[in-house]
């Protein structure tokens, strides 16, 4: 076999591929070989590995070694399989069981239970919890599976479900699960903070102190970033806001006799996944070593500074209408969130008009199809110390650090939502981002790019319909006169002159 000499070639440096992508380009294009994400990074054409800063040399480690940008696992750690944490639809209790228990034998791995469905059951058909649990979770073995609430409200609620593990004689050091408690959402929501916070932040704590004896598997405080990501939060937006939440609880939990370690022990975070694939991996590397560094100025133990992260799929970029393109954009966004390192993930499927059953069960299989046959898992941090990702990663936890700094020096992520700091900033982003996709500055593929002019949603709206969507846009003022029904032709035109025409119907419709 004939040894091959590298020294034959010759080297190719960076100006020789900018020479190349430049003259690979229409002058057009050219306007655009340098882009910007929704938090404003600048994303180049070409990195190189001179684009890691030495900052990030200093700090880039195993994974399984702090700050934890490559993970949490160890490198010798061979199963790194994701938890596959799926909703179920239906809405009678017995129905559910049924579900689950076929969902968990097709390969789902943990449980997914809605707080607010069980409260709904429970006050329609006059059910305790206790008779909830026994039908639910019927010939189900909880030590095999991972249990995840959400909508928790009801902070009586761990008290039910620790009773009804005592009861049924399970051994509780083999349950995990995760509560759900999160202060802030519910605030957000409804844009009150009540007089009563304090009793909230004291519930909680007394939650934690419990399940220190109690209930050692377990994490009780949800920061939901992804609500803020839904809001019209970038990456740098939603990481800063959400470690300024959960440094927030670890203030106010303080003052109830409980140490820095019990509290973040007991602390999950919640990223949404979305579609700008590169951003999405480096933003979950960037929010491990931002929150590592910052637990670790606060004095605790580097071996409790490992965010326990799960993500979910973006429901921003869905649209409303069109199925097929909400499952490759699913796949996508699950991708990215695997890769960059994601402990667990919910697919979010949006129902759209057409009601269409297949592909509202394509969000569980998904993530089977990628956990079996994708290899996706076979390799930690697969990206690491590429130019593009490493420079990225740093970016986004350097912006996202100021950002955080600038919200502790207002007083902290309580006092800014007092003084609707938190609320302006996520409005101005949100118009931001529909004025960008609006106006073509940013693309959604079949949305405001190459949008199906034979679309049944379209060729159905009535003319009036259709004008107050254009009239309601940012930034269009023109009244288009359209009468009678609206032919293949007259939507081209209008999808070519206002693009946005149907991106307020598809994606802010819901």
């Amino acid at each position: 076999m004939t040894k091959v000499n590298l020294d034959e070639f010759q080297k190719t440096g960076y100006d020789d591929w900018l020479w190349l992508i430049k003259n690979s380009l229409k002058p057009e294009e050219l306007k655009t070989i340098e882009t910007q994400s929704y938090s404003g990074i600048g994303i180049k054409p070409l990195y190189t590995e001179n684009d890691i800063s030495d900052q990030m040399r200093r700090i880039i480690r195993d994974s399984g070694d702090f700050p934890y940008i490559r993970g949490k696992s160890a490198p010798d750690v061979k199963n790194h399989r994701w938890l596959i944490i799926q909703p179920l639809k239906s809405d009678n209790i017995f129905d559910l069981n049924k579900e689950l228990a076929a969902n968990l034998a097709i390969g789902q791995n943990s449980i997914l239970i809605d707080f607010s469905l069980l409260a709904s059951i429970a006050a329609q058909y006059d059910y305790s919890f206790a008779d909830i649990f026994d039908i639910l979770f019927k010939d189900i073995d909880l030590s095999h599976y991972p249990i995840f609430f959400e909508n928790c409200v009801d902070y009586n609620f761990y008290q039910f479900f620790l009773s009804y593990i005592t009861n049924n004689n399970i051994d509780k050091d083999t349950i995990e699960a995760a509560f759900g408690v999160d202060i802030f959402s519910k605030i957000l929501n409804n844009g009150i903070i009540p007089i009563t916070i304090d009793q909230d932040f004291e519930a909680i704590s007394g939650m934690i102190k419990s399940v220190k004896s109690n209930h050692p598997k377990s994490g009780i405080v949800a920061i939901n970033g992804n609500n803020y990501a839904e809001a019209g939060a970038g990456a740098i937006e939603e990481i800063a806001y959400s470690i300024a939440q959960a440094y927030e609880y670890m203030r106010q939990l303080e003052r109830f006799d409980l140490n820095l370690d019990e509290i973040v022990n007991q602390i999950y975070f919640n990223f949404s996944a979305g579609s700008e694939f590169f951003i999405e991996i480096a933003k979950l590397r960037a929010a491990r070593l931002l929150w590592a560094g910052i637990l670790n100025k606060c004095g605790i133990d580097k071996s409790l500074a490992k965010m326990e992260m799960i993500c979910q799929t973006s429901e921003f970029h869905q649209s409303f209408l069109d199925s097929d393109t909400n499952m490759i954009r699913n796949s996508i966004a699950a991708m990215s969130a695997i890769i960059g390192g994601s402990q667990g993930l919910k697919v979010n499927f949006i129902d759209t008009e057409y009601k269409n059953a297949e592909f509202a069960e394509f969000a569980g299989n998904l993530q089977l199809v990628l956990l079996n046959e994708a290899h996706l898992t076979d390799t930690i941090d697969p990206l690491g110390g590429s130019g593009y990702i490493e420079n990225l990663t740093y970016q986004i936890a350097k912006h996202a650090y100021q950002l955080f700094v600038e919200i502790e020096n207002r007083g902290g992520f309580l006092a800014c939502l007092k003084d609707g700091y938190l609320q302006n900033n996520l409005n101005d982003l949100l118009i931001s981002k529909k004025e960008q996709l609006a106006n073509n500055k940013s693309i959604l593929i079949g949305v405001n790019k190459y949008p199906n002019s034979n679309d049944k949603f379209l060729n159905n709206l009535s003319s009036s319909d259709l004008n107050n969507i254009i009239s309601n846009l940012v930034n269009t003022s023109d009244d288009y006169d359209l009468q009678g029904n609206i032919d293949g032709q007259k939507i081209n035109k209008l999808l070519k002159e206002r693009p946005a025409a149907t991106f307020e119907a598809k994606v802010f419709s819901n």
